[in-house]
């Protein structure tokens, strides 16, 4: 099983529903449930119980009675599939084994496993223990979201300190993807891996659930039931498969290779971009979303990424705009996941015409932050209408005394000057 761990899509499968043992690939779940449920400072006490498994089985020579911080005996899980570690960290977190057991299935059925059920915490064959490739990669996909797991799965070596029974011990890891050796054909070293966990037993063979990171792409492979080499080898070839065909990104990298720009009107007359306004995205959701496919998918996505997303403006484009301004909103919606929402920011500082009347929503901004309700007092809001008044008083009475004038001359009878008699 291949798959991109970030969009978990399925990249390449064979046989991954079929049932088979996973051997120590099991003690994944055992290290998640102890990250969860625990503390990883916390003091473990070592029963005698946990001394019980096979000779041949692999361990860390754990002492009855022994104490270890939790996050030791983890990494002796992880690195060295350390079985006494794992009946001891079984029982630190659900007071038996069987208990435990029952947390590991519930804890599959919650993440979506469909074909696996376990009966012990390490891996050791079992009726009724199985897992299925497709499971795995469910399992290391939600694993390594945990950065306590991703830790100790990319680990090469770790030292234990010494104990109250027993010196200090030194841990290498047996994933050989991650041990940078000798350089040639008999190198097992893969660069881009990063984890995750090895598996051997008779019913298994040889099995490995692995991760690499290059360029963006997170991937997860499953080999099981395969030889000793192979689970190297299919490994490197699936991980060199996934890389070649696949690449990966998110939305704002989609969005940065054709930025939107819009036109901003009553620009400033020295504005020398003409109004010209690039937006940005700022991630508003939760959680980041991945788009993986080919490069010429992805590139046709980012070329119509504006028929592929919503947008909703929440301002007029008037200036004057301020840099980091929100501007609207931008949603993407993946397929089968929730939708992921981006808000659409200004990039520059865009001014304003000096000659541009105000428009209304500046009005209304003026007017709402203004915190004197009532008109400011100045000695011109007097002045003015007095003189106004004064001027249409001395019109009015000029022209009223012209007429009152006019009345009196036509009333009166003019005396002769000149009498003529008959």
């Amino acid at each position: 099983m291949l798959v991109e761990r970030k969009s978990n899509t399925i990249l390449l499968q064979k046989n991954a529903d079929r049932a088979i043992a996973p051997a120590s690939t099991t003690k994944m779940v055992t290290v998640i449930l102890a990250l969860e449920h625990g503390n990883l400072t916390d003091s473990v006490y070592v029963s005698a119980n946990a001394l019980n498994i096979p000779e041949d089985a692999a361990n860390i020579k754990l002492l009855e009675g022994e104490e270890l911080p939790l996050e030791d005996l983890l990494y002796s899980l992880m690195l060295r599939s350390a079985n006494d570690a794992a009946i001891a960290v079984a029982e630190y977190v659900s007071g038996s084994v069987s208990g435990f057991v029952e947390l590991m299935n519930s804890f599959v059925y919650r993440v979506g496993c469909t074909g696996t059920h376990f009966t012990n915490p390490s891996g050791l064959d079992e009726d009724g223990h199985y897992s299925t490739a497709a499971d795995l990669a469910i399992i290391a996909s939600y694993c390594m979201q945990n950065e306590s797991f991703a830790r100790m799965a990319r680990t090469t070596s770790y030292t234990i300190p010494k104990t109250n029974l027993s010196r200090a011990r030194s841990l290498s890891s047996s994933n050989e993807l991650l041990l940078d050796g000798a350089e040639g054909e008999t190198s097992r070293f893969y660069p881009y891996a990063n984890g995750i966990k090895t598996g051997t037993t008779d019913s298994a063979g040889y099995c490995l659930v692995s991760s690499a990171t290059k360029d963006g792409v997170d991937l997860i492979a499953v080999v099981m039931n395969t030889s000793a080499n192979g689970r190297w080898t299919d490994s490197r070839r699936l991980f060199e498969y996934g890389f070649t065909q696949y690449v990966s990104a998110t939305p704002k990298e989609l969005f940065e290779q054709n930025p939107f720009t819009v036109d901003i009107s009553g620009f400033s007359e020295t504005d020398t971009q003409l109004g010209k306004l690039p937006l940005s995205l700022k991630l508003l959701s939760n959680k980041e979303c991945y788009i993986t496919g080919t490069q010429d998918e992805l590139d046709a996505l980012a070329y119509n990424f504006k028929s592929e997303v919503v947008i909703q403006y929440q301002r007029d484009f008037a200036a004057p705009v301020n840099a980091g301004e929100q501007m609207g909103t931008l949603t993407y919606y993946p397929a089968g996941a929730d939708a992921v929402e981006y808000a659409l920011i200004a990039t520059r500082t865009v001014e304003a015409r000096t000659d541009v009347p105000p428009t209304l929503a500046q009005i209304e901004s003026y007017t709402y932050s203004d915190k004197n309700p009532f008109p400011r007092f100045s000695l011109e809001y007097v002045i003015i209408p007095l003189a106004v008044l004064i001027l249409l008083a001395y019109i009015f009475r000029k022209l009223w005394r012209r007429r009152k004038k006019n009345k009196v001359e036509r009333k009166r009878v003019p005396k002769p000057k000149f009498r003529s008699y008959r």
